[in-house]
């Protein structure tokens, strides 16, 4: 596997309740930077992809 598609696996399998509890952040926090670390993976796969 890539690293990008590593991260991309991690960042929707991770159970984000654990990720809340460990950063102390609210859900809302939590899942806005879960969709920006989904999109910056996806576009770097995009890219990469396409190079």
């Amino acid at each position: 596997m890539q690293n990008f598609e590593i991260l991309l696996h991690w960042f929707f399998r991770i159970d984000q309740s654990l990720a809340i509890a460990d950063t102390k952040c609210s859900s809302r926090t939590v899942v806005d930077w879960w969709t920006f670390a989904r999109e910056v993976c996806h576009v770097a796969l995009k890219n990469q992809r396409q190079a």
